[in-house]
């Protein structure tokens, strides 16, 4: 099973890159089929979108209706733009990087380092 948060994602992204706002709703059985969720996690997602009201929706089960709601549309842009950013450990790390790289071209121009490594 997997995180509540993720398949809720899944789901609101899938309406939102799909245009499934106001009058271009989407059934919610073809729905779940879509985003390959299993019924119960579908289920589960299904009903934090509906009350956190990021999703709209008619009664009906699998042939109820859904559609992103503006609260949804600002809910997905915010996730997508989370992903795009970089954490602060992931530029340090990057960083590190660099300069072990920098560092091992400047040593391979010391001819001591080069003669240590057998290099001509």
């Amino acid at each position: 099973m997997a995180d509540l948060e993720d398949d809720a994602v899944k789901i609101a992204k899938h309406l939102y890159k799909n245009k499934h706002i106001a009058a271009n709703a989407i059934v919610a059985g073809d729905l779940r089929k879509a985003v390959k969720l299993s019924v119960v996690d579908f289920d589960h997602a299904d009903h934090y979108l509906l009350s956190t009201k990021y999703c709209g929706g008619t009664m009906g089960g699998e042939s109820g209706y859904r559609w992103l709601t503006p609260t949804g549309v600002d809910y997905v842009t915010t996730k997508l733009q989370a992903k795009k950013r970089w954490s602060r450990g992931d530029v340090i790390a990057i960083i590190g990087i660099l300069i072990a790289i920098v560092a091992i071209v400047v040593s391979l121009t010391i001819p001591e380092v080069r003669k240590w490594l057998g290099l001509p």
